[in-house]
């Protein structure tokens, strides 16, 4: 395993957990829940588990290997007859699957946790 990698994915995983610190010590100083920020996005837990195990938070007995992409193809349906609009970014056509589970299916992050992911892999 190369050395360079692995402090790459620790420094990565430090500058995630900073940054989602900042934001509720914020939240906590402004009298604001730590549920009520907004915006909020959903991240499978699938590809979120695979990151994880990535930066080394989750040990595993298998190599570390990028997790590619972000993807939420395993928990939204992909029924174009869903959409409200015609842009398929509109977040009012991404129609979560039935009987999926927060904590369990997909995590919920704040924006800038998730355009922290978004700047070091791409989203589908």
């Amino acid at each position: 395993m190369d050395k360079g990698v692995c402090e790459d994915t620790a420094f990565e995983y430090l500058a995630y957990k900073k940054l989602k610190t900042k934001v509720l010590n914020s939240a906590a100083m402004n009298g604001t829940s730590k549920d009520l920020l907004i915006p909020a996005y959903i991240i499978s837990k699938k590809w979120y588990t695979k990151w994880k195990e990535y930066v080394g938070v989750l040990k595993t007995s298998k190599e570390k290997t990028h997790p590619g992409p972000i993807t939420n193809s395993d928990i939204i349906n992909d029924q174009q007859n869903f959409f409200k609009t015609n842009d398929p970014q509109d977040v009012f056509n991404v129609i979560l699957k039935d009987g999926l589970k927060e904590k369990v299916d997909y995590k919920v992050i704040n924006d800038k946790q998730w355009n922290y992911f978004c700047l070091l892999y791409t989203s589908d």
